[in-house]
């Protein structure tokens, strides 16, 4: 099994911007503990970008589909307007084709439980689908992790930690197993 770790953003584009952080360097904490992790538990993993550097959408695409890899896996962190949202998502492009769970759907929901299990005090807020371009055009199960807010300032904190960083790398690894499984 290939897993493709997209640490979302990077380079000219920060992301979400906090009051003391930059999502691309939280994003890129948590996808190198989480490359460390899989591998780990015997999962070959190759990461989008290993440093802070400006990838395309359409080159992370590019990167997980000529590699034909097993899943892959973006992570964010969220932002939005009213400073008290706060906790995780987990998006796919579809959860279900014809009634039935996608693969994707299956990864997006084992992410979610074990957040919700490892991730004491952060607000579980689902699986959603979504039009995402990196979930659109790669070729395998994909999602979207969005691991916390960094608009909401007591969670920018804990996001910021290098505990909480591997907690969420950690969950999310456990998750990508038990989805493999099933």
């Amino acid at each position: 099994m290939l897993v493709i770790v997209d640490a979302g953003h990077g380079g000219k584009d920060p992301g979400a911007v906090g009051k003391q952080s930059k999502e691309k360097d939280i994003t890129l904490a948590i996808s190198l503990l989480l490359r460390e992790e899989l591998r780990r538990r015997n999962v070959s993993v190759y990461l989008t970008r290993d440093k802070d550097i400006f990838l395309s959408l359409e080159d992370r695409c590019r990167i997980a589909n000529n590699l034909s890899s097993s899943y892959f896996i973006s992570v964010h962190i969220n932002s939005a307007v009213n400073l008290q949202a706060k906790g995780y998502e987990v998006y796919c492009y579809r959860i279900k084709n014809n009634n039935t769970i996608t693969k994707a759907g299956i990864l997006a929901q084992s992410i979610l439980d074990t957040f919700r299990k490892n991730l004491v005090g952060f607000v579980n807020r689902g699986v959603k689908e979504a039009n995402f371009y990196v979930l659109k055009y790669t070729k395998m199960p994909a999602v979207l992790v969005e691991c916390g807010f960094i608009s909401n300032l007591e969670e920018e904190k804990r996001l910021m930690k290098n505990e909480t960083q591997l907690l969420i790398a950690q969950s999310i690894a456990e998750g990508l197993i038990k989805a493999s499984k099933v």
